[in-house]
């Protein structure tokens, strides 16, 4: 249907109706179960299209013609506002072109990009286990500039992996089993976040143990700010060089995950060693060591 739709042969006034159930069919969660229910709405909510969520699919209802549990015992409301939030968000996903983005494991890993104003990469594990695969990005296409920082910002799962243009060619990626990202590549690191309770808005500044550590191709380093704040996170060598810039800018309170592949400021491999991460937000700063095995 994608590839029809693309074609030219579909015509130019009509857009194709996506659904993943309604009154006529059995509630897809409960023929295939919670998690390829989740990519499943994950797909659908960024291809080409208008798509249905049919009364009580966002909260797991098990019943096809019954009284709905808006209980959400799945705990899958929150996941739907946020994916509806980010094709609101991002027009690539509403109205923007639609390429295949070829793959190394083609099998079991969907991969595409949207492109309206912004670049927007999908993946979609549809096996049930961990996938490294590495994309054959189209770089010519995306309007880049060498010299350039630019961030992968996957908004569904809240991680921002910083890269350069030169990076994009054949990328690596990890997605988890009948996992989904949603990449925004943008010269800025973003976050999107979903209308909740102030109980669940941070309390204080914190940053945390990155994780793996000791680590070879990448680490993730989370951090949390209650208030807006202009923030910046570095990482320093053991003689207090500054090896890379993380984030400088003007974020809003909420939870934050940033990817550091081991490379500086200019797009160089540095050497193994014992390294540190700065986070610096209004009064708080905090120090933390990492460990770079090669």
């Amino acid at each position: 249907m994608v590839e029809w739709y693309e074609s030219g042969q579909y015509p130019s006034y009509a857009l194709p109706f996506r659904f993943l159930e309604n009154h006529d069919y059995t509630r897809f969660i409960s023929t295939y179960g919670k998690e390829k229910s989740m990519i499943a709405a994950a797909l659908y909510l960024t291809l080409p299209g208008l798509p249905l969520v049919y009364a009580g699919q966002e909260v797991g209802e098990l019943t096809q013609r019954y009284y709905i549990d808006w209980s959400d015992p799945q705990n899958l409301r929150d996941y739907y506002k946020k994916l509806i939030m980010i094709r609101k968000t991002y027009p690539a996903l509403r109205q923007g072109k639609f390429d295949r983005i070829p793959n190394s494991t083609p099998n079991n890993l969907y991969s595409y990009l949207r492109r309206a104003g912004n670049n927007v990469i999908v993946d979609i594990n549809f096996a049930d286990t961990t996938l490294t695969s590495t994309l054959d990005i189209p770089v010519d296409s995306l309007g880049l500039q060498d010299d350039t920082q630019y961030y992968l910002n996957d908004v569904l799962n809240d991680i921002t992996y910083p890269v350069h243009l030169e990076d994009l060619a054949n990328y690596p990626v990890i997605v988890g089993p009948y996992g989904a990202q949603i990449l925004v590549l943008a010269d800025t690191a973003l976050f999107i976040g979903i209308a909740e309770a102030e109980d669940n808005t941070p309390r204080i500044f914190a940053i945390y143990q990155n994780y793996p550590n000791p680590f070879n191709l990448m680490t993730l380093i989370k951090y949390q700010l209650p208030t807006e704040s202009k923030l910046s996170l570095k990482v320093y060598n053991v003689a207090g060089q500054k090896v890379c810039t993380l984030v400088d800018e003007r974020q809003k309170p909420g939870y934050y995950t940033i990817q550091w592949n081991g490379r500086d400021n200019n797009n160089r491999t540095v050497a193994s060693g014992i390294y540190f991460y700065r986070l610096e937000a209004g009064n708080f700063n905090d120090t933390k060591k990492l460990i770079l095995l090669r």
